[in-house]
């Protein structure tokens, strides 16, 4: 039990930003909506630097007041962020940069498409959350190769194996020191917010998509 408290101590540590990347960004004055083209359907990452996307994301939640709102200690927000980015993998697609242009596009959704309308705060902060997290730690293999290899995933998880994965990935960030941006809220909130986020992330296996008929939508 000892080493086992040594190991995820060291997985922690190693999976969360350092000191130094969270000074650097907190400092940084954060360009607006605007500037990014946030709003914009047609918006592109490519001309975006690694702290920039960072800095974009910090905009998303600020403008949408959910960092007010909820009470999210900046420097924590800026850490959650540099967390989630070092846990995606250099993989060719379901990468930091996909779940980056993924949580801009629910943003537009929110702002230009007006949805925000039809949605409580509380809905805004998971769905952006869940956006920003769906892919983490993805190896760039899907479900089937995970079942077919017998992978430790699949043993894990039998159905929506790597959705699954993504999802509890989500919670070790959140649960490691320093990055818990749900640290205030009520527990019927946060029970809430965790519901929502897990429904949210299994969402995104298309097995399960697919089954939907056009109908539903």
């Amino acid at each position: 039990m000892a080493k086992q408290a040594v190991s995820l101590e060291v997985l922690s540590y190693h999976a969360s930003a350092q000191v130094e990347e969270v000074d650097r960004i907190r400092r940084y004055t954060i360009p607006t909506c605007d500037d990014f083209k946030l709003y914009d359907f047609k918006f592109s990452d490519f001309d975006l630097s690694e702290d920039q996307t960072i800095q974009a994301s910090l905009r998303m939640f600020l403008d949408c007041n959910l960092v007010t709102e909820y009470h999210i200690p900046y420097e924590v927000l800026c850490r959650w962020l540099l967390s989630v980015r070092k846990n995606y993998r250099p993989v060719i697609y379901h990468n930091w940069r996909h779940a980056f242009n993924v949580a801009q596009t629910m943003f537009a959704m929110f702002k230009s498409g007006k949805m925000e309308k039809f949605l409580s705060k509380l809905e805004l902060f998971v769905l952006l959350v869940a956006c920003l997290c769906h892919d983490l730690d993805h190896r760039g293999t899907n479900n089937a190769f995970q079942q077919k290899t017998e992978s430790a995933l699949s043993q894990l998880y039998s159905t929506s194996t790597m959705e699954h994965h993504h999802f509890d990935h989500s919670i070790m960030i959140l649960q490691t020191e320093g990055n818990n941006i749900f640290q205030f809220l009520s527990a019927e909130d946060y029970r809430v917010a965790l519901t929502m986020l897990e429904t949210a992330i299994l969402s995104t296996d298309l097995a399960l998509y697919f089954k939907y008929p056009d109908s539903s939508f």
